[in-house]
């Protein structure tokens, strides 16, 4: 493994508070950031940034006036298409060139098809989409000529493609039926159920291009945030995280580190600093919240970690907020 895919990689929640806690944002600095998918977060990623992407046969099929009907088109393009550090964006799904219906004869379809989304993020167990919403009241509308159900038709509801693991520069997306029903999404073309079939390959194409692009192999509760409501000077409360091995691989963790409000938020108890857990396994950072005046603490708990094989390293981030009162 070269340097750079040595150096650690944390979440945005940790570039974002490096912006006020001097320790981390002189780690940050040193580092060299990749667009990596972190739960709903993309590490590296302080702005939004330009997505592009092309693909090859996509099948847009349903059944309208009882027949059923396939729309092939032999090239997918993105265009106008951008994603934030949360993990939402926009995106132009192009159907295009040599776009062709079958079903009744003579059927003809206008090209190309433009699928205008925004787009999320989103986790199911172990598996990450890209879902896909219409920005207004539809994706588009396809207009068919030439045959008996000739007309226009809305592409409304919702789709995803699943995101496959691995670091890459360019990320496979897939779409199918299976995909749709694990992403909970459901398609309409000509108000009846449909399917979307295809893969395209997406790649940073902004101030990360050339970065690669990974799944986190683990997953955390709570996600990003921990939040002391408010506990009594003198007194103290205890919280945990646990941290979830969603990857194949085994993952071992390094020194789980507390920055900032030194001896007021505290590890109380640590099963992962150290220790290698393999899919499905847990641990669990339990932070100690001792208050000394009613103020407010911040902190950010950071759990480094690699994969057993050394193939691939990062970091977690938790942002914690607590009231003293």
């Amino acid at each position: 493994m070269n340097q750079r895919q040595r150096r650690t990689r944390l979440s945005i929640a940790a570039f974002l508070v490096a912006l006020t806690v001097t320790a981390v944002g002189a780690a940050v600095a040193a580092a060299e950031w990749e667009w990596q998918l972190e739960e709903l977060q993309l590490s590296g990623l302080g702005s939004s940034e330009t997505i592009s992407g092309s693909g090859g046969t996509f099948k847009l099929a349903t059944t309208i006036a009882g027949a059923k009907v396939t729309i092939s088109c032999e090239k997918a393009e993105l265009s106008s298409s951008t994603i934030t550090p949360e993990g939402k964006g926009a995106s132009t799904l192009k159907l295009s060139t040599g776009c062709k219906a079958s079903g009744p004869p003579g059927c003809k379809v206008t090209e190309p098809i433009s699928l205008n989304s925004s787009t999320e993020v989103i986790t199911s167990g172990t598996q990450i989409f890209n879902r896909y919403s219409p920005v207004e009241s539809k994706f588009a509308t396809v207009k068919i000529e030439s045959c008996a159900i000739a007309g226009e038709f809305p592409v409304a509801g919702t789709f995803a493609g699943e995101i496959e693991p691995g670091e890459r520069v360019s990320q496979p997306l897939t779409f199918s039926p299976a995909i749709a029903e694990q992403a909970g999404t459901s398609l309409t073309f000509a108000g009846k159920a449909a399917t979307l079939e295809g893969k395209y390959e997406m790649a940073a194409s902004g101030p990360s291009a050339g970065q690669d692009v990974a799944p986190s192999p683990l997953k955390a509760d709570p996600v990003v945030f921990l939040d002391f409501k408010g506990t009594k000077v003198g007194n103290s409360d205890t919280l945990p995280v646990t941290l979830t091995v969603i990857s194949k691989e085994n993952v071992k963790f390094a020194t789980v580190q507390i920055v900032g409000s030194a001896g007021i938020l505290t590890k109380s108890a640590d099963t992962c600093s150290g220790n290698e857990f393999k899919k499905d396994a847990t641990c669990t950072v339990t932070i100690k919240f001792a208050p000394t005046a009613a103020v407010k603490y911040t902190a950010t708990v950071l759990y480094p970690w690699e994969t057993a094989s050394g193939k691939a390293h990062g970091g977690r981030a938790t942002l914690v907020t607590a009231f003293g009162t």
